[in-house]
């Protein structure tokens, strides 16, 4: 399902870089920076008019998937969402495939996880190791220096590997006290 979530926004943005090339030729109109909102935009032709439907309603079926994706992780992963929200908690699962088995994973292997070509380049080709991966959507990792990112990522992986395997025993933790330690990493 998340893949298909994945699709969808591959296939709305195509969709608008086609219609905005094509009106900006036809009409002179700018490009709008969020496709969903540029199907909003009210035209007279009645072609335009039939496009702007189906993009408008391709966003309403994204929104419908991401709010179904967001409602069944939230009951299969409650501390991973809590602690790291919906967004990382889904990306992490998808690439790991089963809960069980991103229970079964080290701290070290969810730090990376959603940085595979990076790692492999490094391995390859001696390239720098990367620090983190889908934990950089964390909020407010993205405003810390480049070199210390990487200590912030390893805290926030090893208490992910907590959160995963508590969520795969079925057990309830205390994420409160997890994201304010995070925090206080962060700000440090």
């Amino acid at each position: 399902m998340h893949s298909f979530r994945q699709e969808l926004d591959r296939i709305i943005n195509m969709y608008s870089e086609q219609l905005s090339s094509f009106l900006a030729v036809e009409k002179g109109t700018a490009k709008h920076r969020n496709p969903c909102a540029m199907f909003e935009t009210a035209t007279e032709d009645t072609i335009f008019s039939a496009i702007m439907k189906e993009g408008r309603n391709l966003c309403s079926l994204r929104n419908l998937v991401n709010d179904g994706l967001k409602n069944a992780i939230s009951g299969i992963m409650p501390n991973a969402c809590d602690l790291a929200g919906e967004e990382i908690s889904l990306d992490m699962l998808s690439a790991a495939g089963s809960l069980k088995k991103l229970a079964e994973l080290p701290s070290g292997s969810i730090q990376v996880m959603g940085a595979e070509k990076a790692l492999f380049k490094h391995k390859r080709e001696g390239s720098p190791s990367p620090k983190h991966g889908f934990i950089f959507k964390y909020p407010g990792i993205s405003v810390i220096p480049r070199g210390k990112r990487g200590k912030v990522a390893r805290f926030i992986a090893s208490r992910l590997a907590i959160a995963f395997r508590a969520d795969y025993f079925g057990r309830k933790i205390d994420t409160e006290q997890m994201k304010l330690e995070i925090k206080r990493r962060i700000t440090q």
